[in-house]
């Protein structure tokens, strides 16, 4: 058991190979605390700097539904992460096994909304949304956002393509572009993906692609639809499935673009459900409105080169062999118009294969 000088420790709530989660008390006042520390009895540098990272980051966002950071000790061979303790369980332990009626779904998910909402504003991309990341407290409802171990306050980043087992978080709720397998940056939008992704399992139960083969759950995210969650859950309104649905779109340009835009959808919802007893259909996202400017990341005025080369790939994938050269000044988008046909060549299970050589 983990002993720290000035704290009380009760109980160890976590261990995995990162991390170590204990339930503590301050000794002086006795207010109740969440210690985090690294797995390893001699942290590695690395380690050490994760845990700076998430304080770093997590202490600048002064929100009610994301964790409040107290402070970053030093242990015996390391660092202490001291946080607040409210009572609270990981979400995924909540989550029935037919999913949560949308009526606990929606006050749930509006909270999301709103920590999410406020870590954008702050600057802050969050990464790792799934429901072991949420905490719940079982009897007030609140939830709250923790670990900000993967969070970033660049405002847009890339993932190269490397494998599976290399990527950071979790596959079943990994958005398309940080599996490096497609064209597209990552930015705040990443985040209303995985988030998408959690919604979808808090009302049905299941994640969408509900697979134990990495490459089959990266291709679920590249190249296939869920299922709807009114056909999982007939239960559920259709509106609420119809946001679900936005959220999970393929293209971030498709997706809500702000964590406000879909907090009002889901407040529609509640609104009308509370009032009526019934969730009728409406327009989404008509109050979404993007946190920062941002540029559509869809290739446009190339729609005849792209077609081009997507015939050579079908001529290619029945059997025949061919080489296209892509010629043009540099700077002109050769490597934006290649990048295009990078999602459908992965959806027919094909390879990918990219080099530049400058000069």
């Amino acid at each position: 058991m983990l002993k720290l000088s000035g704290y009380e420790i009760h109980e160890q709530l976590y261990t995995g190979t990162r991390s170590q989660i204990f339930r503590a008390r301050r000794s002086v006042g006795q207010q109740p605390v969440i210690i985090k520390i690294a797995a390893q009895e001699f942290p590695s540098p690395q380690a050490l700097t994760r845990l700076h990272h998430e304080f770093d980051i997590g202490s600048t966002i002064d929100a009610p539904h994301v964790i409040h950071y107290y402070a970053l000790e030093d242990s015996l061979h390391g660092l202490a992460l001291i946080a607040e303790d409210f009572g609270a369980e990981a979400l995924a332990l909540m989550i029935p096994a037919r999913g949560f009626d949308h009526t606990a779904f929606l006050p749930i998910a509006i909270q999301l909304a709103k920590g999410l909402e406020a870590m954008h504003r702050s600057g802050v991309m969050y990464l790792q949304i799934h429901p072991h990341n949420i905490v719940i407290n079982p009897d007030t409802r609140v939830v709250k956002f923790i670990d900000f171990g993967m969070a970033s306050r660049l405002k847009q980043d890339t993932q190269q393509a490397t494998s599976p087992y290399r990527l950071e978080g979790s596959l079943a709720y990994l958005p398309p572009e940080q599996s490096g397998r497609t064209h597209q940056a990552i930015d705040y939008r990443t985040d209303l993906y995985s988030l998408g992704v959690t919604f979808y399992q808090m009302l049905t139960g299941s994640v969408p692609f509900p697979s134990n083969d990495p490459l089959e759950v990266i291709h679920g995210h590249l190249a296939i639809s869920p299922k709807p969650v009114v056909e999982v859950s007939p239960h559920v309104p259709q509106p609420v499935s119809a946001i679900v649905e936005k959220l999970l779109a393929k293209s971030s340009d498709a997706r809500y673009q702000s964590a406000s835009g879909l907090k009002k959808d889901l407040e529609t919802c509640l609104k009308q459900w509370t009032e009526t007893g019934y969730v009728e259909h409406f327009a989404l996202a008509q109050d979404d409105f993007p946190e920062r400017f941002q540029l559509p990341q869809k290739l446009y005025g190339r729609e005849r080169e792209v077609d081009a080369l997507m015939e050579a790939f079908e001529r290619v994938a029945a059997g025949h062999t061919e080489v296209i050269l892509v010629a043009g000044y540099s700077g002109i988008g050769k490597t934006s118009l290649v990048s295009e046909i990078h999602t459908p060549i992965l959806r027919q299970r094909g390879y990918f294969v990219s080099g530049k050589f400058d000069q």
